[in-house]
């Protein structure tokens, strides 16, 4: 009797794979890999019906939840050969394969087979050059993917333009450019005007939560609703430090025009910038303090979390959190914030 092989097929789809691209969709890859499968399939092969799909996320790393579901069915013996449409759907990362993926496959004896790449499916030294030959083009594509949209991004900035993610609270986006909404502008303005008078960002989302005002709500493509909840203290600071509110466009360290109008005048927004300073030199708080800023991200999200304090007891506490929770967008982690110190010192010591 033939020994029982348990096939996976796996797929991904990353915003950085254009349109233009045979192949760039999830369905389209899967469909190949099971054209794949029956051709090639022998006596005990069977195809396993759970899907492991991840859209939307880059191959530059491992952390993706259909790839990690797929590692720990490795690890208990639930799959014993995965196909893919091409080895960059698994990883575009030389190290990342042969720490990790090679390593898991080949620990729990794994194989796995690309179905436009036919010449790595069979086991040999030379096949083996062509396996990390491959991935090495591959990481080098992505560099250059990288390179080019980080060039884009900056020339785009520098012209003013709005490039998308969520819209701020007081705009509408429209034909990908920002337009304000008056009712949403007017809580903007609140904003502002009750920091000045209150100077604290715990008392201005306390007072304008009691008076019923939410965060935006916004809908995503697979039509999930997120936000609608209540203003809270990093919500607010995001809100009061946003150059987007004075028409002006951020890249970096440097502000340009920006191609939308603004919620506030630069007096309003210079009145809030000075009792920001003063509250900060007055706690010694600075961005420095933070060292894994840009660096720590969620768990969960996959975005980078930033760096934000709070007040006991004329006590100050760092703490991490992650942008979606700021923005009231829906986190799935148990650790939306962190402690800064804890884990700082954490990776101090690993570093060492």
């Amino acid at each position: 009797m033939k020994k029982e092989v348990r096939c996976a097929i796996y797929t991904r789809k990353s915003n950085e794979d254009g349109l233009e691209q045979a192949f760039n969709s999830i369905e389209s890859q899967r469909a190949e890999c099971e054209k794949f499968f029956n051709a090639n399939k022998r006596e005990g092969w069977s195809l396993l019906p759970k899907r492991y799909d991840d859209g939307g996320y880059s191959g530059g790393n491992l952390d993706r939840p259909a790839l990690c579901e797929l590692l720990r069915d490795i690890e208990i013996g639930r799959v014993n050969y995965v196909i893919v449409f091409k080895l960059n759907r698994l990883t575009r990362s030389l190290v990342d394969f042969i720490r990790v993926i090679s390593d898991k496959f080949n620990r729990n004896r794994v194989r796995f087979s690309s179905v436009m790449e036919p010449y790595l499916n069979e086991e040999s030294t030379d096949n083996e050059f062509m396996l990390y030959l491959n991935l090495g083009i591959a990481q080098r594509e992505r560099k250059a993917v990288g390179d080019h949209i980080r060039i884009k991004i900056a020339g785009s900035k520098e012209r003013g333009l709005w490039m998308g993610g969520a819209v701020p609270l007081g705009y509408d986006a429209k034909e990908k450019k920002l337009m304000i909404n008056e009712e949403e502008a007017k809580v903007v303005k609140r904003i502002f005007e009750r920091f000045i008078e209150l100077k604290s960002v715990a008392a201005v989302a306390k007072e304008i939560n009691r008076q019923g005002y939410r965060v935006k709500e916004r809908k995503v493509k697979s039509g999930k609703i997120y936000g609608g909840g209540e203003f809270k203290k990093a919500t607010v600071r995001g809100i009061i430090t946003n150059f987007t509110y004075i028409g002006k466009v951020k890249y970096k360290e440097k502000c340009y025009p920006g191609q939308h109008e603004g919620i506030i005048d630069e007096e309003l927004w210079n009145k809030v910038e000075e009792i920001r300073r003063t509250r900060q030199a007055k706690y010694a708080l600075k961005y420095e303090e933070m060292l894994l800023k840009g660096v720590i991200r969620c768990h969960s999200c996959n975005v980078s979390m930033a760096g934000t304090h709070t007040r006991k007891r004329n006590k100050s506490y760092r703490y991490y959190v992650c942008r979606n929770h700021i923005r009231g967008m829906h986190c799935q982690s148990s650790n939306r914030t962190i402690a800064a110190g804890e884990v700082e010192k954490y990776v101090i010591e690993e570093v060492r």
